[in-house]
This record gives structure tokens, sequence and C-alpha cells, in this order.
């Protein structure tokens, strides 16, 4: 589920506790995190173009310290 697309509150709770549950962040922490994020995707989320899942970003950057663009070619690398 870390594909899920945070649009509404729901969601963003949902999110967040994934992130907390897949990381040793707490929920603020995460919340704050997943915000960051957001905001970082969000010109091609409203442009309808391709970006990186949030919570697979968020993931990566709280086990492993990345930045955003770090995270974002890692997914990439990915496949």
């Amino acid at each position: 589920m870390v594909w899920v697309v945070p649009s509404n509150l729901k969601l963003i709770d949902r999110a967040t506790r994934y992130i907390t549950r897949l990381t040793d962040l707490n929920y603020t922490a995460a919340n704050r995190l997943l915000f960051e994020i957001i905001a970082y995707v969000e010109p091609r989320m409203k442009a309808d173009q391709a970006y990186p899942p949030v919570v697979r970003m968020a993931v990566l950057r709280a086990k492993e310290r990345l930045t955003n663009e770090q995270a974002e070619q890692r997914i990439k690398a990915e496949g």
C-alpha cells in the first residue's frame, strides 16, 4: 500500500500510519515528513504528471536519511 494517494484526511491518516509502522518515526514526525513529500510532488500531481509514491519516498527518507531527490532516484532505479 505504498501507492496510496493521500488526497483526503482519511487517506492522509492511513499514509501516516503506514509510515509509522514501516519506520521508527512517531505519528507527528511521520505526518510532517508526508506533507513535505506531498509538497514536493504536488506540482506534478496537479499537472497530471507521473510522480513517485509518497509513502515509499517517506520510508526511504526516514530509513536511509535521503533527500527527496535521492529517494525519488532510488525508486526509479528499483523499477
